[in-house]
């Protein structure tokens, strides 16, 4: 049987959050939901005016269950996360990409590189160079999945209150790619 393909996504960290998981120190990362839940007195979980989770009755051999906040919280992680358990995230950051004769240069704020051959989709390891302008860094939304140095798999999935928001909260741990 084949295996599934593992789904990939890009994740758009700020540099101070870039610097935690470079250090190691960045383990979870908090997501708002959208849209926004609410409990109505019927039992209802809410998004945008429609019915998201609710106390299921049963069938006409079971009788009618109704879930305790710790199930229905439960549920809604695994069942409408949109980035469930197993997915890989890819880091994406301010670079620069330099092209050389048969091979192309991502560098990174940090003056760290990586080079990248197309011809063969060789990922080199993670090298440092001199100095070089922060000028002309491009953002992060224009970087590709090649030049990436952070993955991320996410290991577990559930969802919090944080004041009157729900937010996802994703437990990520740091792994080598696969390129």
């Amino acid at each position: 049987m084949p295996t599934p393909k593992v789904k990939t996504r890009r994740l758009l960290l700020p540099p101070h959050l870039i610097q935690s998981a470079l250090d190691g120190r960045l383990t979870e990362h908090r997501v708002p939901v959208e849209p926004q839940f609410t409990i109505t007195d019927s039992g209802l979980w809410m998004g945008n005016g429609k019915a998201i989770i609710r106390h299921v009755g049963g069938t006409r051999f079971a009788k009618p269950r109704v879930y305790t906040d710790a199930e229905l919280l439960r549920g809604c992680a695994e069942h409408f996360c949109p980035t469930p358990v197993g997915t890989l995230l890819w880091v994406a950051e301010r670079w620069q990409k330099v092209c050389g004769t048969f091979e192309e240069y991502a560098i990174y704020g940090d003056g760290s590189y990586r080079s990248y051959t197309p011809q063969t989709g060789y990922v080199s390891a993670l090298q440092r160079c001199g100095e070089f302008s922060h000028a002309r860094l491009k953002p992060a939304s224009h970087m590709p999945q090649w030049a990436s140095r952070l993955w991320f798999e996410v290991t577990a999935v559930r969802i919090e209150r944080e004041g009157d928001k729900w937010e996802w909260v994703y437990t990520l741990n740091r792994v080598e790619a696969e390129r």
